[in-house]
């Protein structure tokens, strides 16, 4: 009778033990799938490194050259705006882009695209109708505002 008292004590142990491990483990792994999305949704509201304002002069065969801004938003929107320097020029336009393979292609509300390239120290560079670099001695780039 004690033997099967013992027994019965070792397995009620044994089932406590498996019961106790069983709900720390969940717990464990409830908190791990927590702290998971916890940093997701940081990652999420973090604004990737290419989003910002770019600002420049870009060369015009017309004019003095456009005075640039572009803001490209972490939301893959974005506004440009281009005011001659030495004309009586402006324009502004809104629309989406992709990045992708270091390169931008917006699309205005228009359906017109322009492309550039992210470049090093935080710069990006206008690239010709086809996406391609234009072969040139000027500057077509725009640099990031800190």
């Amino acid at each position: 009778m004690k033997r099967h008292i013992l027994t019965l004590a070792v397995l009620a142990m044994a089932f406590a033990a498996c019961q106790n491990t069983n709900s720390n483990n969940a717990q464990t792994a409830s908190e791990t799938t927590e702290a998971a999305m916890m940093q997701d949704e940081k990652h999420a509201m973090e604004a990737p490194a290419w989003a910002g304002t770019y600002v420049g002069t870009l060369p015009a065969a017309d004019t003095g050259g456009y005075v640039t801004v572009l803001e490209l938003r972490a939301d893959n929107t974005y506004r440009l705006q281009e005011k001659a320097a030495d004309k009586n020029f402006k324009d502004e336009q809104e629309g989406t882009f992709v990045f992708e393979g270091g390169k931008f292609t917006l699309t205005s509300e228009k359906g017109e695209k322009t492309y550039y390239a992210l470049k090093d120290n935080g710069k990006i560079l206008l690239l010709d109708k086809d996406g391609n670099e234009i072969k040139t001695e000027l500057d077509y780039s725009l640099t990031k505002k800190m």
